[in-house]
């Protein structure tokens, strides 16, 4: 399990510009590991929506499916360190 404590998270939400597969290949390294996926309507759009855990650490990464019409990122929601924030927002 990853170290720290609850005291010590952060809660940050951010767009990515890079692939889902990109994201998700970076929590692995960072000692993320898959807990659940599931899809999720809201607004009426559908999203594939993965949550990741280390130790206390969370993090929802929400992929938009279907037709989509705009520009189409995934959206990163983190409830972690520091640490691990910075780490993702490098390749966000």
């Amino acid at each position: 399990m990853g170290s720290g404590r609850k005291s010590d998270l952060r809660l940050k939400s951010m767009p990515s510009m890079a692939p889902v597969e990109t994201v998700e290949t970076r929590l692995l390294e960072l000692g993320f590991n898959l807990y659940s996926e599931a899809t999720v309507v809201s607004d009426n759009r559908f999203w594939h929506r993965k949550l990741y855990t280390n130790g206390y650490e969370v993090i929802t990464v929400s992929d938009e499916i279907g037709k989509v019409y705009h520009l189409k990122d995934p959206v990163v929601t983190i409830c972690g360190r520091k640490k691990t924030i910075e780490a993702l927002r490098s390749i966000l």
